[in-house]
């Protein structure tokens, strides 16, 4: 589950920080995402937009995939898949009556979203 934040919430067993990552969601969320801190905690990861007063945090039980990017090294990016939605988020499908194959609707059923940390300073 995904739990919205107006404040950081209080953090304990810290294992990592990212300063100044971006945050990428698919689908688009209207409620996460931008640029914050990155809080890798024992219990759950949390991310917070500190000039957005916004941020989330995660239970690992909801992580299905998780790897690291590292090629090229100044893209890298931590990447999850969740299975769960995304609060604010719309989920792309294909049009079913469209002429045009190419063309995308937004379907709020679907089940699955994909997050992006991409950290300021790839050493992190």
């Amino acid at each position: 589950m995904i739990v919205l934040h107006r404040t950081l919430p209080a953090l304990s067993g810290i294992r990592c920080t990212a300063e100044s990552t971006r945050l990428e969601c698919d689908p688009p969320s209207s409620s996460i995402g931008g640029t914050g801190m990155l809080y890798i905690c024992e219990k759950q990861p949390v991310f917070f937009c500190e000039k957005e007063k916004r941020g989330f945090s995660l239970d690992y039980q909801n992580i299905v995939i998780h790897a690291v990017s590292k090629e090229p090294e100044e893209d890298m990016y931590l990447y999850c898949q969740l299975d769960c939605q995304l609060p604010g988020a719309l989920n792309k499908s294909k049009a079913d009556d469209s002429e045009d194959e190419d063309e995308e609707q937004y379907d709020e059923t679907e089940q699955f979203a994909e997050i992006r940390f991409y950290p300021k300073d790839a050493q992190t």
